[in-house]
């Protein structure tokens, strides 16, 4: 019979041949797959699903002229019954061109107003094109024509002006497609300074796109002092509209690009017929070997960011491709199948290595148990002790209030554990206390106050900051809501669609909405669960004023499109107050501390005179009457500058 000792190497070998052919079948798959993507087409960009009309058609935009075309609903393949190209005139588009035309980008706009004359030469049968400055104040220069030369000659005449309102420019040229729902909408912004307007942020340009339902397209030249913030916000607004964002470092670098009319144009329309049509969903287009799915209502217009289009990666291996990469894709694929099986009959055939053989040399043993069983013991001991907590502290009441405020923190702890390790920071607290004073009542009972008070301050000041995060982020989100209401969402899909764009906490709190949707809760309830959580009543009423449009009706975009701008009026309310009451506050703050710093420095100076306080009776009774009044005067400060909104 063979050892133990002997069985280890085997054992050993055993294992590492696992560990590699694991290792290696996962390299080698991801590897596969990345080359099997490097072959792939590229696929086209689905910009708007016509179901209104029994002949359903579809524009896309793709690299080149479009040849193969295939169609199919719901995974169903539909009859085409015809592919027109934009050179023909059966697609309808219109672009508003938004030229940066402050004094600050000066020298730049040359480049700009180059790029702008190429787009404009380059116009399409049926196109239109419009002209924006945003120099000085946004402005219309030329309405929606298709005269070329008028717009050469409006795109001439801009010259520098004032500071660049560029998100107002946006909502200007976003505006201009009001009544142009049957064409395909794209807005292009050239600029090289951004917005340079104090107290302008992208939320109403990006609520304009959206409403709209046009894609927006950046063509940056990017300087030394160009905001960075504003480069995430433009590429999020050309993210969420469908639209796309290339920056250039310099003059020189801008012109060499590609031109912008090659992105925005080279459009085709399919008009298909299908029987899934009537039910909406799924639309996936194929254009010669690529593909794109997009989602669609039945008897609409979808268009723009409603259609959200699968993103595909770049190609991150463009030196190997066509059938070379295939085959060699393949072979890799073939070898990533042969390594997980080998790795998987290894891990079958335990041979020696099983449980009962493992364990054996210790059967007999007098040993109490392996060196782990202590930890174990501890382990057991702590869930015991969050057991007696978490029953004691639902007897008082206290388990629900604690639940609550970590869930508004954000913390991943049960409300038993938490109250368990606030139980064992205090009686610390105290142990320490009392090491420290040597047995000193008061210095105890000061040191007993801070541990007990310090953990339930930091997880309150947690919880107040993700709640005013929250509450700062809720017009925005309720602007982005009415956006994809407009757009053709339904409530729930909105809802959802919001969450996956906005930061924390109003992502997490609105995907536990959803989830909690799905899982049969009635959405009003969710919603309210939530408010409740997050301690926000212009969450709450938000919420209410949902409730209500369910039951009686009515435009539910405009409805949260008018609690936006009340909460917007709301917070700069707040921050008006908060102006005008900070020097009560400083003044809460110097006085409140003042005593404190001021003791401990004649403590540092002189201890014998302090040390009268904590020795003699009448020292003891004053400075306990000293704290309580520094307290209450405190509070009444506070409460004197605390001002509800």
């Amino acid at each position: 019979m063979t050892s133990p000792t002997a069985r280890r190497p085997a054992r050993r070998r055993g294992r590492i041949a696992l560990v590699l052919g694991a290792a290696v079948a996962v390299v080698l798959g991801g590897v596969s797959t990345a080359l099997a993507a490097d072959t792939a087409p590229p696929a086209p960009t689905v910009l708007q699903v016509d179901a209104t009309t029994e002949a359903t058609s579809v524009v896309v935009r793709t690299g080149s002229p479009a040849q193969d075309v295939q169609v199919r609903v719901n995974g169903r393949a539909a009859q085409i019954s015809a592919i027109e190209p934009q050179s023909t005139g059966s697609v309808k588009a219109s672009s508003a061109l938004v030229l940066d035309s402050s004094a600050a980008g000066g020298s730049e706009l040359d480049a700009m107003k180059a790029s702008a004359k190429a787009f404009i030469e380059g116009i399409m049968p049926g196109e239109e094109i419009s002209l924006v400055t945003s120099g000085g104040g946004a402005r219309v220069a030329l309405g929606f024509t298709s005269d070329k030369s008028d717009l050469l000659q409006a795109l001439a005449a801009v010259s520098p002006s004032g500071q660049s309102s560029l998100w107002a420019s946006i909502v200007q040229a976003s505006d201009l497609f009001t009544g142009r729902s049957n064409r395909i909408g794209n807005v292009v912004v050239f600029t090289a300074t951004g917005d340079t307007l104090p107290n302008s942020t992208p939320v109403a340009a990006r609520g304009a796109a959206l409403s709209q339902q046009v894609a927006v397209h950046f063509r940056i030249i990017q300087r030394e002092d160009f905001a960075k913030d504003q480069l995430g916000s433009m590429a999020s607004i050309a993210r969420t509209t469908g639209g796309s964002m290339q920056t250039s470092p310099t003059i020189e670098a801008f012109g060499a690009t590609k031109p912008v009319g090659e992105r925005v144009r080279n459009l085709t329309r399919v008009a298909f017929q299908s029987a899934e049509t009537a039910k909406g969903g799924n639309l996936a287009v194929t254009v010669d070997g690529g593909t794109s799915i997009v989602g669609f209502l039945p008897g609409t217009v979808t268009k723009a960011s409603a259609l959200a289009p699968i993103e595909h990666r770049s190609d991150p291996l463009p030196l190997i491709g066509g059938s070379l990469g295939l085959w060699l894709g393949v072979a890799l694929g073939a070898a990533a199948i042969g390594m997980a099986v080998w790795a998987t009959v290894s891990l079958l055939d335990k041979g020696d290595d099983a449980l009962q053989s493992v364990l054996s040399p210790y059967a007999a043993s007098t040993d109490t148990g392996p060196k782990g069983s202590n930890a174990l013991a501890r382990n057991a001991l702590f869930q015991r002790a969050v057991h007696l907590t978490g029953n004691v502290a639902e007897r008082q009441g206290f388990l629900t209030k604690a639940e609550s405020l970590l869930e508004r923190a954000a913390l991943p702890l049960r409300a038993a554990e938490a109250l368990t390790f606030y139980v064992g920071i205090v009686i610390g607290g105290v142990v320490l206390a009392v090491a420290l004073t040597g047995g000193n009542l008061l210095g105890t009972i000061v040191i007993a106050a801070i541990a007990a008070v310090a953990p339930y301050s930091v997880v309150s000041a947690k919880a107040n900051k993700r709640r005013k995060k929250f509450v700062a982020q809720l017009p925005d989100t309720m602007q982005l809501l009415a956006g994809t209401l407009k757009a053709g969402y339904s409530f729930m899909q909105g809802v959802e669609a919001v969450s996956q764009e906005v930061e924390e906490p109003m992502g997490g709190e609105l995907r536990r909405v959803v989830s909690e949707a799905q899982l049969g809760r009635p959405v009003e309830e969710a919603l309210d669960g939530s408010a409740e959580r997050m301690g926000s009543e212009d969450f709450a009423w938000a919420v209410m004023a949902v409730r209500i449009q369910r039951e009686v009706g009515g435009n539910l975009a405009e409805l949260l499109l008018t609690v936006a701008d009340t909460m917007v009026a709301r917070q700069r309310l707040r921050g008006e107050v908060s102006a005008l009451t900070a020097e009560g506050r400083m003044s809460a703050i110097v006085l409140g501390a003042l005593p404190v710093l001021l003791g401990v420095a004649m403590w540092v100076i002189n201890p014998e005179y302090m040390g009268v306080l904590f020795s003699a009776t009448a020292g003891k009774v004053m400075l306990v009457t000293a704290i309580v009044a520094a307290l209450a005067g405190f509070y009444w400060m506070k409460r004197i500058i605390d001002i509800r909104i």
